[in-house]
């Protein structure tokens, strides 16, 4: 049985004066080394906030969470740690509000995702059940709340995850054409629905994150 796809999906801060060599060591050498030299990683993308916190994030698309244990993803860790460049040694040790999360795919019907040229906008969803709403919760994200996103134009994928590392437990992310997506009366509607506001009412968290795609540049 093939394994469900996995994602790593990480967040930080870092000071202001530092923003523009962060960006550049994370572009040219921390994401590049992963998806150059890491079998498994399929795609890597960062991000900036419009909304929510921290400030940046990253996506990693995984052939699965095994890729993580994998000799060349390790061999990678250990070098930056072992023999660190000068912009590593700069710039990681400044990382703040760090919050890293190993998921695996838990989408009802997953494609071959490929992360849409068009998608500027990412909209990331972390909504926590409590332990004993958890089947419900599921079951109206997969018969309702997805597939009614998922059908709001402008929003070109809607996939979800369960966490088998970090937190929060469940995150849903998707690929938006525009923010003004969410300004329109198509997306406020459909994400409304008597079943929405009794969820919503069963939750022991609920953030939500609005990020725009900075690496690799939109065209």
């Amino acid at each position: 049985m093939t394994k469900p796809r996995g994602l790593l999906f990480a967040r930080m801060d870092i000071p202001a004066e530092l923003e523009g060599e962060f960006n550049d060591w994370y572009n040219r050498e921390h994401l590049a080394w992963r998806l150059e030299r890491a079998p498994g990683f399929l795609s890597g993308r960062r991000f900036r906030a419009l909304e929510g916190t921290p400030k940046y994030a990253a996506a990693y698309d995984l052939e699965s969470v095994d890729v993580l244990q994998s000799p060349a993803y390790l061999s990678i860790r250990q070098e930056e740690r072992a023999n660190p460049t000068p912009e590593f040694q700069r710039v990681y040790p400044r990382f703040q509000n760090l919050k890293r999360g190993v998921y695996e795919e838990i989408t009802p019907d997953p494609t071959d995702y490929r992360p849409p040229a068009e998608g500027r906008i990412l909209l990331v969803a972390m909504l926590v059940p409590r332990p004993e709403h958890e089947d419900e919760f599921n079951a109206w994200y997969n018969t309702e709340h997805l597939p009614a996103l998922r059908s709001v134009s402008g929003i070109l994928t809607a996939r979800r995850f369960r966490a088998v590392e970090g937190e929060p437990k469940y995150v849903a992310l998707y690929d938006v054409t525009s923010y003004d997506v969410f300004k329109g009366q198509e997306y406020l509607t459909k994400r409304e629905s008597p079943w929405a506001t009794r969820i919503r009412s069963l939750l022991a968290s609920r953030e939500r994150c609005v990020y725009e795609r900075i690496f690799p540049p939109v065209g």
